[in-house]
């Protein structure tokens, strides 16, 4: 049957990674959907939360550098990207952060 940390890592790389590439993604607005029902519908115009897109970046850049998946490391930018959108950097360098912002997010 394996040890915990073999059925955790199977769980993490055969079923919670993809479910989020799969699943998250928002490809019409940009980031990452901000609401997903438990039957897997996606409400587009739910606000999206700086929360979210931290763990988001958090994960999939671990999962990167364990791994070394493209698509974790894309996964990780675009969260990259939508948490530098929802922050913003003051002058003095202190950073200051909305915790939600509109479903329409501009991704460079």
């Amino acid at each position: 049957m394996g040890g915990l940390r073999e059925r955790v890592e199977r769980e993490l790389r055969g079923e919670i990674l993809p479910f989020w590439l799969k699943y998250a993604v928002d490809d019409e607005f940009g980031g990452f959907h901000g609401q997903i029902t438990n039957d897997l519908k996606i409400n587009p115009q739910a606000h999206k939360g700086l929360i979210l897109n931290a763990r988001i970046l958090w994960i999939f850049s671990k999962a990167y550098g364990v791994y070394g998946y493209e698509s974790h490391l894309g996964t990780a930018r675009r969260a990259t990207n939508i948490c530098g959108g929802i922050s913003g950097i003051q002058n003095s360098g202190a950073c200051t952060g909305w915790w939600t912002t509109g479903a329409e997010v501009s991704v460079s």
